[in-house]
């Protein structure tokens, strides 16, 4: 069985691939949304915040007022294949156990939303000048590269019955190292089989997220299959 050091994927949602990638994403734009003064402020506090940045479209009531929305949309991840076994790094020869590395590649569009289209527009125009300027800010986090895309044309939205919205994406594209162990199962029933992966932090506990939005331990360890 994996230690108490090991945080368990069956779990906790947040720390497979996919909520990893959109977490950082998520981190960095309200980070630096929420060190701007201006028209497009974000705070923690949705009443005090001035934008809305999300990891989905969330339409709102009709009593509501529409705040311009950053909103996410992942799309298609997979691994670069540096090899043909994933570059399986380490071999125990007592137990067969394996270690392997490779790279996931990835692209996220970055939607802005709102109501007046010069407004998305302008938002749009933020977050292209701004990823651009914060990529390194990604490699921190894990992430091996970060790639800004394009500033895709101006769209209405039917995300809404109540507001007319207008959209306006930004491209991205994204890759991350990924290292995990597959053990021996023997005759470990599939039931038992555990999957977790290390934390990077001493005595095993993850680091809080800037925003506290629950807790980080990217980018991603060892993985470890199979029962100990």
């Amino acid at each position: 069985m994996p230690s108490k050091s090991d945080i368990s994927l069956l779990e906790l949602e947040r720390y497979k691939v996919t909520s990893f990638a959109k977490d950082v994403y998520l981190m960095i734009l309200r980070g630096i949304f929420g060190e701007n003064p201006g028209d497009f402020h974000w705070d923690a506090d949705p009443e005090v915040s001035k934008l809305h940045i999300s990891d989905r479209f969330e339409a709102p009531k009709d009593d509501q007022t529409f705040k311009p929305t950053i909103y996410l949309v992942r799309g298609r991840m997979g691994f670069a294949h540096l090899s043909m076994n994933h570059q399986a790094l380490t071999t125990n020869m007592a137990t067969g156990a394996t270690t392997h590395a490779d790279l996931i590649n990835g692209s996220m569009l970055i939607t802005c939303a709102s109501t007046e289209g010069l407004e998305a527009e302008h938002l749009a125009s933020l977050v292209f000048i701004l990823l651009q300027s914060f990529r390194k800010t990604f490699q921190k986090y894990g992430f091996h590269q970060l790639k800004v895309g394009e500033i895709l044309e101006e769209k209405p939205s039917d995300m809404s019955v109540n507001h007319k919205i207008v959209e306006v994406s930004v491209t991205t594209a994204f890759s991350f190292s990924y290292g995990w162990m597959v053990g021996v199962m023997n005759s470990t029933p599939l039931n038992d089989i555990c999957i977790a992966r290390k934390t990077q932090s001493e005595g095993g506990m993850c680091d809080p997220l800037p925003d506290g939005d629950g807790k980080y331990c990217g980018p991603f360890g060892p993985i470890a299959t199979g029962s100990e």
